[in-house]
Order: structure tokens, then sequence, then C-alpha cells
């Protein structure tokens, strides 16, 4: 699991434009990364490969990372619901499929 956070650390600093080295700026940011992972994987019940391998659930943590490096976390369920909603509708139908089968 580190090397996939470390990873998505990676992806999140490249997405943020971040190009300079600072420890502080560096902790800051895997809070940020961990506080994501935990947001995407609560709100659109998947898992932490699903954010590392899925681009739309990967697209949506990034938003999440940009919205909390502004400052305004609180907006990320506001301005994504649509994206939430739909991601956790695709998980809850993925379900239904194995259970077909």
């Amino acid at each position: 699991m580190d090397e996939i956070k470390n990873a998505l650390f990676s992806d999140a600093k490249n997405y943020l434009d971040i190009t300079w080295d600072d420890e502080k700026t560096d902790e800051k940011l895997m809070s940020i990364v961990n506080r994501g992972c935990a947001k995407i994987i609560a709100l659109t019940n998947c898992s932490i490969d699903d954010i590392a391998n899925s681009p739309e659930h990967q697209s949506l943590f990034l938003d999440y990372c940009r919205l909390s490096w502004a400052g305004v976390p609180e907006k990320f369920d506001q301005f994504f619901k649509n994206d939430i909603v739909r991601l956790r509708l695709q998980k809850i139908a993925e379900g239904y499929e194995y259970y077909a089968e």
C-alpha cells in the first residue's frame, strides 16, 4: 500500500505543479493524499487499487487534492456530487453483475 500511496503522492505533486522539494510541503501533501484516499474510498466504496488504476477514480482523487491544496476541501462533495454518485452506482452495478453470473 505504501508503494501505491507514494505513486499517488507523485501524481498529486505533478498535478498540482509542485516542482520544488521541501520537507514541509511534502508532509502537507502526503497528509492531503492520505485524506483524499480515505475520502474517495468512503464515498465511492472503492479500493486504493481503484484510485491508482481507474482513470475516473484517480481524476476524482486529484480533484480532491486540488481543492484541499487550495484550502477548500469542504467544497469537494458539492462540486463533484454527480461524479461521486455515478461511481457509487457503478460499483453497485458491478456487484449485481457478480451475483448474476
